[in-house]
């Protein structure tokens, strides 16, 4: 009985410093970023973006898992068009992501939940540079007070940075091989 004692006396230790590490040492807000330029004006690269019907013409996550379920609601395109995906790939799962914000040519801000895995925001902002487009990709979430999650969060632009990388390489790709056939409408090349 006194070996059972001592167990849970050192788990319970060890919970405490966690705890007391995670509050103190690790910030509630996580954030990653990553940007790229695109060969394609403002409107051309607003416009591919705010449309979720093109997301998995670039999205890392569609290439892990190319049979999930995707379910579009709302408007075709910007304020209010939303992207529910349910996937059994575990760096897929389920989620939904809507537009809450679009500014042409300049940001798209989106509500994401991923269900069990809790909620975040995302933004693109998009300002000219040279001949082209600058897009900074933003992931945003607030851990509170949970000393896990703040740890987590420490990590995470380890874990999502790459997928930013990839995604806005693949969306480079996608836009630079594209041309504007008119001012509201995209064309492949």
């Amino acid at each position: 009985m006194r070996i059972f004692r001592k167990i849970l006396i050192i788990i319970a230790v060890i919970m405490l410093v966690v705890a007391a590490v995670g509050l103190l040492f690790f910030p509630a807000h996580i954030h990653v970023e990553r940007s790229t330029v695109i060969n394609q004006k403002p409107s051309m690269v607003f416009n591919y973006v705010s449309d979720l019907h093109q997301w998995n013409n670039w999205s890392p996550w569609y290439k892990r898992d190319p049979n999930a379920k995707y379910i579009f609601a709302g408007p075709e395109s910007g304020k209010g068009s939303s992207l529910s995906w349910e996937s059994n790939v575990k760096d897929v799962g389920n989620g939904k992501m809507t537009i809450t914000d679009a500014e042409p040519d300049s940001l798209i801000r989106q509500d994401l939940n991923f269900m069990e895995n809790g909620v975040a925001k995302s933004s693109f902002r998009l300002s000219p540079e040279g001949e082209g487009t600058k897009i900074t990709w933003a992931f945003d979430s607030d851990a509170g007070a949970n000393p896990m999650m703040r740890i987590m969060g420490a990590f995470m632009d380890k874990f999502v940075g790459p997928d930013f990388e990839s995604g806005l390489s693949s969306l480079k790709e996608k836009m630079e091989s594209m041309h504007e056939v008119h001012s509201d409408s995209l064309s492949v090349q």
